[in-house]
């Protein structure tokens, strides 16, 4: 074999396949071809250290698999070695062992083995050109990088899009504008740690005596997480109007959100009716934190009774729970994003800070409640 045409020709064919843009695995064929079929190597294998399948990128000829031990010898090796000269051959089904570098870095190995010696050679062309084999390894593995980190590219731009929806989506969920009356005054903060939360919170005026409040925190994060509890709002503002009972709406939502999620997801909720002329707050906890109410007598929390919405296809029994709102009373209600932010220091700020700062407070505003849990954490 000429190996200067041989050289000329392979760098030819390789480039023109990389510029037309050719699929990974037909890269890695024609790699094959060359080593194969041109230089009559019997046995290769070329290998993806950092994968964690272990699946070779290429491999051809008879027992070819390798033990732990030889990826580990391999992994020491920063230059071409030339198995056969170890006294001790920890790899004896191969002959060469070749780095495959790109930005300086090791990406890749390729072993070889089964030369087969040309007429009048003493020594294989093969073992003097594993330089240039290296060459024509480093061009198919760096394009096949490149192209893999291309795709990434392009799927981070369209996940980021989507991230940029799903914000947009979310932001409809939270209220601008919260009601207030001469009988009660309600203020929120919302500040998600991502683009995207999974919160929700309302107030919804059902007629002039009557009001629904309600907090809601899905399991899990994400596009999807934002996109069920999008869908939760529309249900619980498209039909809150049309129950009279708590406990059958929350009987309603519960047996929506098994719909919505397949049970893949739960929602943890917190709800209730307030009546402007009795005074009377009715409420359901269905396995949210317990919102913090607190009077000029006592400080309680109000414990979930239920399972969160969506855990279970059929609720177990149970009641809403109605108290009576004769003197100022605020309710704190909250999800894991205020208890679980830290500080400085990386402390959690935690609910046994929240309950004593609530505790200790002498005034009721809501507006005064947050502005202090913020300015202290």
């Amino acid at each position: 074999m000429d190996f200067k045409k041989f050289k000329l020709s392979a760098l030819l064919e390789i480039s023109k396949a990389i510029n037309s843009n050719l699929a990974p695995q037909k890269l890695f064929l024609l790699l094959k071809f060359f080593l194969k079929n041109q230089l009559k190597i019997q046995k290769g294998l070329l290998i993806d250290l950092d994968n964690q399948s272990a699946e070779p990128l290429l491999s051809f000829g008879e027992n070819t698999s390798l033990s732990a031990d030889q990826l580990e010898f391999i992994k020491t090796k920063k230059d071409i070695f030339y198995l056969q000269s170890s006294s001790n051959n920890p790899i004896p089904q191969f002959e060469a062992l070749i780095p495959i570098l790109h930005n300086f870095k090791i990406v890749a190995h390729l072993l070889v083995g089964d030369f087969k010696l040309g007429e009048n050679f003493e020594v294989s062309p093969v073992v003097k050109n594993l330089r240039f084999i290296q060459t024509l390894a480093n061009l198919i593995v760096v394009a096949v990088q490149n192209k893999k980190l291309e795709q990434e590219r392009l799927e981070n731009i369209k996940l980021n899009r989507d991230l940029e929806l799903a914000s947009e989506i979310q932001k409809l969920l939270i209220p601008t504008n919260l009601p207030k009356t001469d009988k009660f005054s309600v203020t929120a903060i919302y500040k998600p740690q991502n683009k995207i939360g999974g919160d929700y919170y309302d107030v919804i005026k059902i007629s002039d005596e009557k009001y629904f409040f309600c907090l809601a925190d899905i399991s899990g994060k994400g596009i999807s997480a934002a996109l069920i509890m999008a869908n939760f709002q529309a249900i619980l503002r498209g039909n809150i109007p049309r129950f009279e009972s708590l406990k059958e709406f929350v009987i309603f939502l519960n047996q929506k959100t098994c719909e919505l999620t397949n049970q893949n997801y739960f929602i943890t909720f917190f709800g209730g009716f307030y009546n402007l002329k009795t005074n009377i707050f009715t409420y359901i906890n269905a396995a949210h934190f317990p919102p913090i109410l607190k009077t000029s007598t006592r400080v309680v929390e109000l414990y979930p009774t239920i399972p969160g919405l969506g855990m279970l296809d059929i609720l177990p029994k149970f009641d809403a729970i109605e108290f009576l709102i004769d003197e100022p009373t605020s309710i704190v209600a909250y999800t894991d994003g205020a208890t679980d932010v830290t500080n400085e220091k990386d402390e959690f700020f935690g609910e046994g800070r929240l309950m004593e700062m609530i505790k200790n407070a002498n005034y009721l505003k809501p507006e005064d409640t947050i502005n202090n849990i913020v300015l202290t954490w």
